[in-house]
């Protein structure tokens, strides 16, 4: 693929990318840990590890195997987070109207997350913007979880496309690196979870600052000698 193609298909991570949903997952997070009566921790060691499967992040914030403490941990989690989030997530800028701009050019749109299916389409439904998603692969979905290429492959697959034809928008390396071995063209952003430093040396062939500039990435020419509207 080269930068000035039109993509077909826009793979989307959700946390950090779409939702700002960073206060949400740590108080979540935290009030886990405190109801299992272990210790809180910092902000920025769950940030950091955003992106990662639930059961992930708790083996390595705990550091531990042990499957009935990170499944209690995971239950406990999944049970509190939607009455957390009615009042703490919201869309990052310019979200709704460029998803909006996507869909009308005919463009597909997915979401690849590490999320369960059901916080993902509530989330999706209550900010309204469930209707420019036509596909999504969730952690239940795959064996593989990011950054391996799975889910990715997964959505294309379903989709009929061909990694050439898209592009893969995320907040995190992991996001970057799935995109990345499944043959995709990638996009970091750089308000989430992961500076663009980071971004930049796991190989994002694109980076943004605010969500809008997504609409610079996909209208490119096709030829380099084609001026854009």
């Amino acid at each position: 693929m080269t930068k000035n193609t039109l993509f077909k298909i826009i793979i989307f991570d959700f946390d950090g990318t779409i939702g700002d949903t960073n206060t949400c997952i740590i108080r979540t997070f935290n009030r886990t840990l405190e109801a299992m009566g272990l210790p809180m921790v910092d902000e920025v060691s769950i940030s950091n590890l955003i992106g990662l499967p639930l059961r992930q992040m708790y083996e390595e914030i705990l550091h531990t195997d042990d499957r009935g403490i990170i499944d209690r941990a995971f239950n406990i989690y999944r049970s509190l987070f939607m009455g957390i989030s009615t009042t703490t997530v919201t869309l990052f800028p310019h979200v709704a109207e460029t998803l909006h701009t996507i869909h009308n050019k005919g463009i597909m749109m997915a979401i690849a997350t590490s999320r369960g299916r059901d916080s993902l389409r509530a989330l999706l439904h209550t900010h309204g913007i469930d209707n420019y998603i036509s596909t999504d692969c969730c952690e239940e979905d795959v064996v593989n979880k990011k950054p391996a290429p799975e889910m990715v492959e997964r959505i294309l697959s379903e989709m009929g496309m061909s990694a050439q034809e898209a592009l893969v928008v995320g907040d995190t390396w992991y996001d970057i690196k799935m995109g990345h071995d499944a043959g995709c063209a990638t996009c970091g952003v750089t308000y989430g979870n992961h500076s663009r430093e980071m971004l930049s040396a796991h190989g994002a062939d694109t980076i943004i600052d605010s969500f809008d500039e997504l609409l610079q990435v996909i209208n490119k020419p096709s030829h380099p000698n084609e001026t854009q509207n």
